[in-house]
């Protein structure tokens, strides 16, 4: 159903009151609503009985012409209660829905002042200005003398200067460059030659052949392919921040990335991108989230237990073990790994360790800490109910731990992430206790592949046993909680 509004439209009625109006026929010389505007269509109406008088629109039917919107009238823009007598009925163009022009040459839509030389004005989405292209074309032209600014979809692409039939574009077809701002500054620019330039300057373009690319650390420029790029001292790569002499090389051991420092100029270093190599991944990185908050890394690829951060080596102690892998123990042998009392409790906060246990018997993966009735230890062990873990004081684990947070497949390599009161299974966030007990200030140490010590007063052990039956890999420990999104993280770098 449209608005329509006709030319020579005037019917009489009879009706009275507020309610639709039952048409008497054309005036000599008019048309009727229903032959002019259609049954079923809207337009906008005018109707006069002496001092009474109405305009709104209403929709058209056969005789008849309802009242749904007043806009003007007698009784102060409301719906007239029009007294007996003959009223003229006719299609008008009320006020309300004029597109204006004012004295200064300016076309408002929805306002009767506009600002600008063509306003549209309105609520979302009345005020949107829409272009029908079907079956044809849809353009917005900004257009002088000599030039053309063309923005919408192509009808044909005859005109040959802005694109191919169907195309959605923006185009120009003079000699200008398209620049694009934000926040009143020049953010980037094309040349009418294709050149691209980033920044205010509007001068770089590039050359035939050449390539943008960047230091991470300001806006990229142009450059051949594979040539040096010039980076300030804070930018260079962080294990050669200032070399001695040229020629040094540089592996980013996180993107894999190989460097050569070309130049060794004072304050100024050239370091090229020369390769990459694929055996290179984030699980080398001891410091991984760069804060400072990384206490250990035990990596197993020497079979030792040496912490990649060089504070807190273990010790074997009947430990069969291979590269890569923590190693395989006999459930009940007692092997197991520790760090010689030298970690203080109070620093294991969150741990991350892959697992792949034989059996869902009682497997300690870590511990840290002894357990007794004035001191408190963190740990991990994955038994028949699944992971148990938490933080464990007195003789019955009265601190804050849990049994059962989630099921482990024997057999399967899992990344189990302890992070404060968080479980996490291959990343994913599995269970969250209900307290959180912090571990004891103490230095009982950091145990792998068993449960550590304790102490009720009538038994003490240095181990409780119930080793690790399977393989342990890439152990992380960190003094802070982790997040969500570094909890991923960990688990995305594998370690196996």
């Amino acid at each position: 159903m449209a608005i329509v509004v006709k030319d020579r439209v005037q019917e009489t009625s009879t009706t009275t009151g507020t309610g639709t109006l039952t048409l008497g026929g054309a005036v000599s010389g008019f048309q009727t609503f229903s032959s002019a505007i259609g049954n079923g269509n809207y337009t906008y109406y005018s109707i006069v009985n002496g001092a009474e008088w109405e305009v709104g629109y209403g929709l058209v039917t056969a005789g008849q012409l309802s009242r749904d919107n007043v806009w003007e009238s007698s009784n102060s823009g409301a719906l007239v209660n029009f007294s007996a007598g003959t009223k003229n009925v006719f299609c008008t163009y009320p006020a309300e829905k004029a597109v204006i022009q004012d004295q200064n040459g300016k076309v408002g839509i929805g306002t009767n002042t506009p600002t600008y030389q063509l306003e549209v004005y309105g609520s979302e989405p009345t005020s949107r200005i829409y272009i029908d292209n079907t079956g044809y074309a849809g353009m917005l032209q900004i257009a002088n003398p000599s030039n053309s600014m063309l923005i919408g979809k192509d009808r044909d692409g005859s005109s040959g200067w802005y694109g191919n039939a169907g195309q959605y574009i923006i185009a120009c077809n003079g000699a200008f460059p398209l620049d694009f701002y934000t926040n009143g500054t020049k953010r980037m620019s094309l040349t009418s030659a294709g050149g691209v330039s980033f920044g205010t300057s509007g001068t770089a373009y590039g050359t035939s052949g050449q390539v943008l690319k960047s230091n991470g650390n300001a806006a990229p420029t142009w450059g051949d392919a594979g040539a040096s790029f010039n980076y300030s001292v804070a930018g260079t790569p962080a294990y050669n921040t200032n070399p001695s002499t040229a020629n040094v090389s540089w592996l980013n051991t996180t993107t894999g990335e190989i460097w050569m420092c070309t130049s060794n100029a004072t304050n100024s270093n050239v370091w090229k991108l020369i390769g990459y190599t694929s055996t290179i991944s984030a699980s080398t990185v001891f410091d991984i989230f760069g804060d400072s908050s990384a206490v250990a890394l035990y990596q197993f690829t020497s079979g030792n237990g040496t912490d990649t951060g060089g504070s807190y080596s273990m010790t074997t102690n009947t430990f069969s073990s291979g590269t890569g892998i923590a190693g395989t123990c006999a459930s009940g042998s007692g092997s197991y790994m520790k760090n010689g009392n030298s970690m203080n409790n109070n620093k294991v906060v969150s741990v991350s360790a892959w697992v792949n246990v034989s059996d869902t018997g009682n497997n300690w993966v870590w511990s840290s800490g002894k357990q007794s009735n004035g001191t408190c230890k963190r740990g991990l062990r994955i038994s028949s109910l699944g992971i148990d873990a938490g933080t464990y004081c007195q003789e019955y684990n009265a601190g804050a731990s849990t049994t059962g947070a989630g099921s482990i497949t024997s057999g399967t390599w899992t990344n189990i992430t302890i992070s404060k009161d968080k479980i996490y299974k291959d990343g994913v966030l599995v269970f969250t206790m209900s307290s959180y007990t912090a571990p004891s200030s103490d230095t009982y140490g950091f145990y792998i592949g068993a449960n550590g010590a304790y102490d009720y007063g009538y038994i003490t052990s240095e181990t409780y046993g119930q080793p690790m039956n399977g393989l342990i890999d890439q152990i992380r420990v960190f003094n802070r909680e982790l997040t969500s999104t570094e909890v991923a993280q960990l688990y995305a770098e594998g370690g196996v």
